[in-house]
């Protein structure tokens, strides 16, 4: 992952290094899932969330972060995150998450 948005099932799956990125891909394909970081250049994790949540309601969208700051929690559930998590995250439970969302 180069910056800190993942979308999966746009083959070969693509990571991104930021909103605008993902917004100037030449076809999007509704992905499953997307692992955001908050902190994104330019565009923050809640834009892209609320970016996806756009291209895909079902998608599961989970928002990650190494820094937990007041608030966060309630702006990503309204940014349409499915889940907020701490990092590190280890990749066993990032799949359970996944899972659950």
């Amino acid at each position: 992952m180069r910056h800190g948005l993942a979308v999966a099932n746009l083959p070969p799956a693509t990571a991104v290094g930021s909103v605008q990125e993902l917004l100037d891909l030449p076809q999007i394909v509704a992905p499953p899932w997307a692992r955001v970081d908050l902190k994104l250049p330019g565009k923050s994790g809640f834009e892209a969330a609320m970016v996806l949540r756009r291209l895909s309601p079902r998608m599961r969208i989970v928002l990650m972060t190494g820094t937990d700051e007041p608030g966060n929690r309630s702006r990503a559930q309204a940014a349409g995150a499915d889940r907020y998590l701490l990092k590190p995250i280890r990749e066993a439970e990032l799949l359970a998450t996944l899972a659950r969302a």
